[in-house]
This record gives structure tokens, sequence and C-alpha cells, in this order.
């Protein structure tokens, strides 16, 4: 289902991190990394995607990637004004 949303509205990050979920739950890893990477690339501000990618590159023992990844998810939730983010 995702899959076809996906050809109706292929610049739509929420489907891509939708379905680079669902293919994480499923083991999926390689598949769920390129998918997630699609809609940052699509919304570079989509924490939900951040930091599932946070989760998988370690997962896969990419340490330094994990952290890049769970970088750019903390400045993007700063950035839209966090619970972090008082001064």
């Amino acid at each position: 289902m995702l899959e076809r949303l996906l050809r109706r509205s292929p610049h739509e990050p929420l489907l891509h991190c939708a379905l680079g979920e669902v293919l994480a739950d499923a083991g999926r890893l390689d598949a769920a990394d390129a998918a997630l990477k699609r809609a940052v690339y699509l919304d570079p501000k989509l924490e939900r995607a951040l930091i599932r990618l946070s989760i998988i590159a370690e997962a896969l023992g990419r340490t330094e990637a994990a952290a890049r990844w769970r970088a750019r998810a903390l400045a993007a939730h700063l950035a839209e004004g966090g619970a972090d983010a008082r001064g």
C-alpha cells in the first residue's frame, strides 16, 4: 500500500519515512536506510527519519554515521522550538 501511495506522491517525505520504518521493523535495514535517506533528502529537518537513521546506523555498526544522524535530529528538534530549546 505504501509503495502504491509513493507512486502517486513520490515527493512526500512522510511516505518515504513510513516505508523506511516498515522496512526497518521487518529487518530490511539497507532498504530502510535508503527510504529514510530519501525522506531526509525531501525534508532535511524530518526528525522522525533522522532519529530512525541514527538507530539503523548504530545497528549496522556505523557509529560515526549514527552520531551524525543524532546530531542532525537534535538540531532539527531545537530549530523547531523543541522542549530542550529553553535558554
